[in-house]
């Protein structure tokens, strides 16, 4: 089945059974490439990746430039010769928070119908729409870069995705001034069938349960920090679609591990992610963690649950130190970014947190 997945952060709480109310707090669109039909029009787009949290309540209606997180988004293709930015190819990754992707001119709208059941899930034919029923258009204007996407799904089970109209700012490759008009750059459409095609399932977050047995644990979070370590790692633990894996898979606000395995794990965790120094994944920073880190305490254990908590490969006094910082809390008590272990040198992408909320009309 061709999948549209949005994720509840949050444990589903039905108002009424079989009623299109109220589900959760807050939800993740997630949607990819492997998920359609593609049929190249314009260059090739090969890849794409959409990442988007939504800070509003799961209900019907409309979501016309609702609240948001984050937005994380990978695109990426061989381009035709003579396109305005002059490249053989082209690979975008951008990780923002809600209030950047609407400044930038950015804007999203979808609407589920009011006899939508919310409780088993929404298909893509619950959606309101005779033409275009959903869309997201991360349009940048003065930026400098040329190939943003504009994604938009139709209700006859056709879509599109190809570069919306960047206007503005200096390429920084080509010191040209940008001024790419809609499909400039790539044109690809898209097939799905709209009945088949779930939307948002009665379920949760799939980002890093790398083994697929339902369960957000240490088998999954030592499987990451061992591909940390690895000189080549897998594609499949860039969880946060920055084309590379990194501690920020790790670490990061809302898309990282602790983050996502956090809000999966909600009756340990209150939602919030798991803390560095939590070696047993209880959710609390306690002495049974101090054990775990004392019993493997200069050894070479590329493994969260084995007190590696900075995953450099190494149980020593670093991750001590992050046990020392944390100790005696519980996530279910903090808030919803996870402490940057100090000496890291992670990369912090402004206004990825819940905290940056922003709700603005887009004019034009």
């Amino acid at each position: 089945m061709i999948r549209l997945r949005v994720i509840s952060l949050a444990v589903l709480v039905l108002l009424a059974v079989g009623q299109g109310n109220t589900s959760c707090a807050n939800f993740v669109l997630e949607l990819d490439s492997d998920q359609f039909g593609t049929s190249n029009v314009f260059s090739d787009v090969d890849d794409f990746r959409f990442l988007v949290g939504v800070d509003e309540p799961l209900t019907t209606g409309v979501y016309d430039n609702p609240a948001l997180n984050f937005v994380v988004l990978r695109v990426s293709g061989d381009l035709s010769p003579g396109v305005p930015s002059g490249f053989p190819s082209f690979g975008l990754s951008r990780s923002i928070g809600g209030a950047e992707f609407y400044d930038q001119g950015s804007s999203f709208r979808f609407e589920i119908a009011a006899n939508a059941d919310l409780s088993d899930g929404v298909t893509l034919d619950e959606l309101v729409g005779t033409s275009s029923f959903f869309e997201i258009n991360a349009r940048e204007v003065n930026t400098g870069r040329y190939h943003p996407p504009l994604l938009q799904l139709n209700s006859d089970g056709t879509g599109r995705i190809q570069n919306s109209n960047n206007m503005g700012g200096v390429n920084p490759a080509t010191g040209r001034v940008v001024d790419a008009d809609f499909g400039d750059e790539y044109i690809t459409d898209l097939s799905f069938s709209p009945a088949n095609t779930l939307l948002i399932p009665a379920g949760a977050d799939s980002l890093g349960d790398f083994n697929g047995d339902g369960n957000w644990d240490c088998v999954d979070v030592d499987m990451l920090v061992q591909a940390l370590n690895s000189p080549n790692p897998d594609p499949m633990f860039d969880i946060s679609l920055n084309g590379t894996v990194t501690p920020f898979d790790l670490f990061g606000a809302n898309v990282g591990w602790l983050a996502a395995a956090g809000r999966n794990n909600p009756d340990l965790t209150g939602g919030n992610p798991f803390l560095p120094g939590d070696g047993n994944l209880d959710g609390v920073v306690d002495a049974s963690d101090f054990n775990i880190w004392n019993e493997n305490k200069f050894t070479s254990a590329p493994a969260w649950c084995s007190g590696d908590h900075n995953a450099d490969g190494q149980v020593d006094a670093s991750d001590f130190n992050l046990w020392n910082e944390n100790k005696f809390t519980s996530s279910a008590d903090t808030a919803s970014v996870v402490p940057e272990p100090s000496g890291m040198g992670l990369l912090l992408i402004a206004g990825l947190g819940c905290f940056l909320k922003t709700r603005r009309k887009i004019v034009g």
